[in-house]
């Protein structure tokens, strides 16, 4: 499933895609969080890492931004 929310600032995209990356982490499968600026994708880590930090949620929460190098198992 892909999805593009946009919206103003302060109208709850960021909750409304929390909610729909936790059912999909809950029913099994992985979810991303794309945003535009680097900036904005530390400031989402930050964020959801302080809300969903261990042991509340046994998935893993990972910043990936353009200059890290991409490593797969």
């Amino acid at each position: 499933m892909n999805r593009l929310i946009q919206g103003e600032v302060g109208s709850g995209k960021t909750i409304v895609v929390l909610a729909g990356l936790l059912a999909a982490i809950s029913d099994g499968y992985q979810g991303t969080l794309m945003v535009p600026t680097e900036v904005l994708a530390e400031q989402h880590f930050q964020t959801i890492s302080t809300i969903f930090s261990p042991p509340s949620t046994p998935s893993a929460i990972v910043l990936t931004t353009g200059p890290t190098p991409c490593k797969l198992p």
